[in-house]
């Protein structure tokens, strides 16, 4: 979503997939706190997966005084230190930041933030533990599903050999992973995993 900035901003949005609300939604509650449209920024999903690189835009263009506006935390970073890394180099800059569903202002009162910081830390982290999972699963059914004729990644005897081997033997999802192989590399467990819980649900 490009969109510009001017000279005379002082509430910047950032909205980027994930957790809870749409990008539209978000966006919705960026514009009722009273970000300009023109002055927010989302990051949307390609092929890739999702970018940053309006993120990197957005936090190029803030000014001192500037407020960053975002419906959780969680849409800042990636983990933890990340985003305590994110948060303390944007007070370095004398920018603030916004968590709309977490009920952060640097304009309220501040021994109200400090506790609810604590709250929005902990809820990031909730949202990141659900979500890395959720995506990880996504890629291992990518990769198992035939696209634009390319082979899955194990074939029908190999899922078997797999469901034969898992059921049978006493071998781990670490030594499986060394097993099975594309390319001469091991596959990924996450993706034996995926396989294989499909494969027991449909055998039911």
């Amino acid at each position: 979503m490009s969109l510009s900035t001017t000279q005379d901003r002082f509430l910047v949005g950032y909205a980027r997939p994930g957790r809870g609300k749409s990008v539209a939604e978000q966006v919705e509650a960026l514009r009722s706190i009273g970000v300009v449209e023109k002055h927010i920024y989302a990051d949307e999903p390609t092929k890739e997966g999702v970018g940053r690189a309006w993120f990197d835009e957005a936090v190029r263009n803030l000014r001192r005084d500037d407020l960053l506006c975002v419906v959780s935390l969680d849409k800042l970073a990636a983990n933890k230190p990340e985003l305590l890394a994110l948060l303390e180099g944007l007070e370095i800059k004398g920018v603030g930041v916004v968590s709309i569903e977490d009920g952060l202002d640097p304009r309220l009162r501040a021994g109200d933030q400090v506790t609810k910081l604590a709250k929005a830390l902990r809820r990031a982290e909730r949202a990141w533990t659900w979500s890395w999972p959720r995506q990880q699963a996504l890629a291992a059914g990518r990769a198992q599903r035939p696209s634009g004729g390319r082979k899955p990644i194990l074939s029908a005897d190999e899922v078997k050999q797999l469901v034969r081997m898992r059921d049978t033997t006493t071998m781990t999802w670490n030594q499986l992973a060394d097993h099975f192989t594309k390319a001469g590399k091991p596959i990924k467990e996450v993706t034996l995993r995926f396989i294989y819980r499909k494969q027991k649900q449909a055998a039911k």
